[in-house]
Formats: C-alpha cells, structure tokens, sequence
C-alpha cells in the first residue's frame, strides 16, 4: 500500500482512479484500501508530535474525570457510590462521540482538494474519522474494562464493550455523514454542531444519574440516543451486568437511518462539491 503522505489532491495512485468503473469486488477492495489508508493517516494525525502519543486517548478522561469528581463529590457533593468509576465509565464513551463527530463533520472540508480532482466516495472520510476516533475509544475501554475485571466486576465487560461500541460507531457515522455533506456547503454547519455537542453533554447522564432527573423529564432524557447508550456501558462497565436493549437499540436504529439519509444527501449534493 502507498504511503499516507501521497494521499494528497493530484496524488492518488492511478489505479486507484480507474477502480470506480471496474467490477463489484475491485471497487470493493479499492473502497477498503483506501479507507484503511485514511484510517491510518487519521490515527497518526491526531497525536503528531505529541511525546505521549496515543496515550492521551487515556489521560484526557481521566483529567476530565478528576476534575469533575472534585466538582461533584467535594462541592455539590453527589452521593452516588465509586463516583469516579461511574463517572469515567460514561465520560470515556462521551469524549470519544463528541471527538468523532467533530472529525467527521469536518472530512469532506478537510479533503475538498482530494474530492474535487478525484473521483473518490465522500463516504470514505467521515468513516474514516469515526473509526480512527473508535480505534482510541476502543483502547481505552479495553484497559478500563480490564482494571473492572480485575476488581471483580463481571466478565460482561469483554463481550458488551464491543458490541456497544459498534453501535456507537455506527451512530456517530450516521449523523457525521449528512453534517460533513452539509458543511462543505454551509461552513457554519461545523460551529453549530460544536454548540449543540456541549449543549448535547448536559443534556446526557455523563456527571449525574438518569434517576436524578425530574420525573416530568423522564421522557426527554430517553428521546436522547445517547442516553441509553452511556447508561448500557455503565451497567457493563459499573455493575458487570448485561445491558438492556432498550438502552442502545435506539441508538442502532437512529444510526441505519441516519446512515441511509446521508448516503442519499451524498449521493445527491456529491456532484456540486467541484463548485463548493
């Protein structure tokens, strides 16, 4: 496979520009190589130059998680038992949601140079910012699931904290798709979505529990993908326990059909990007 540095616009190796117009199964594998290649280049961006590297995939939450344990046990004083592990076991799945999304609203921006002089799937970037993000998700959950076992939790952490993630991915691509199509058009896209994403924090039981919400509230809180979602990985996470579907199913559905929409958006709005 080419080096990451020649993915660049003018750069593409030519028989990666043929490939759309072979059969099924080498645009499939063209597809795949390619967006490995983003994968990569993603993955290595993030931490260039960082002497800790990948290692503040971890060391950002649990910052965050310190400062927010303070907040909530020393000053507002929550009395909710091991906060710091209820807290990390939502923060971590957070952190990385709210990152992917960023990263994949922004790809087609960031490529535009790629996408108006090649004729390469806009699907590609932003599914490769959600997974490079997963990939640091993925290493940290690992590492927090494997302190929970060794601390007695159950071993629901190391079949659920897979198959929760996978869900996550799918829903952070399906609604990063439709805003990456919509940025390349309308720049203000991305400033809104990063309003809405710390309004969206808040608005989810990261800091708090479900059940401190007022009953009348109740309602709103599960109408949030999100919700269920942080509350699946801490039954995982936390109790060791396994999860209930009610809790992330939304989040899977809400993820194939934001998927389907900004496949159509793409596909609609695709040959206007020369002119964007």
């Amino acid at each position: 496979m080419e080096d990451v540095a020649s993915l660049d616009a003018g750069a593409l190796p030519g028989r990666w520009q043929t490939a759309p117009g072979a059969a099924r199964r080498a645009k499939a594998a063209w597809e795949l190589e390619v967006l490995v290649l983003l994968v990569v280049k993603e993955f290595n961006l993030q931490y260039r130059g960082a002497v800790l590297g990948v290692a503040w995939s971890l060391i950002n939450p649990i910052l965050l998680m310190g400062v927010y344990t303070l907040l909530f046990t020393s000053i507002l004083k929550s009395n909710v038992q091991d906060y710091p592990v209820f807290l990390l076991a939502g923060l971590i799945p957070w952190t990385f949601f709210s990152s992917g999304l960023s990263g994949a609203a922004n790809a087609l921006v960031a490529h535009l140079p790629i996408l108006k002089v090649h004729r390469v799937p806009t699907w590609l970037f932003p599914a490769a910012s959600c997974i490079a993000s997963s990939m640091n998700l993925l290493l940290a959950l690992t590492l927090f699931a494997a302190y929970r076992v060794c601390g007695g939790c159950g071993l629901a952490c190391v079949v659920w904290v897979p198959a929760l993630l996978a869900v996550q991915l799918l829903f952070t691509f399906g609604l990063g798709l439709g805003l990456s199509m919509l940025n390349v058009f309308h720049r203000d896209v991305h400033q809104a979505m990063l309003f809405v994403v710390r309004v969206w924090f808040f608005l989810t039981p990261v800091v708090y529990t479900a059940g401190q919400v007022p009953a009348h509230l109740q309602n709103l809180l599960w109408l949030n993908p999100m919700s269920g979602l942080v509350t699946a990985y801490r039954t995982v996470l936390v109790d060791g326990a396994v999860p209930d579907p009610v809790t992330f199913i939304p989040a899977l559905a809400l993820g194939i059909v934001l998927t389907e929409l900004g496949r159509r958006l793409c596909r609609t709005l695709s040959p206007y990007l020369a002119e964007a």
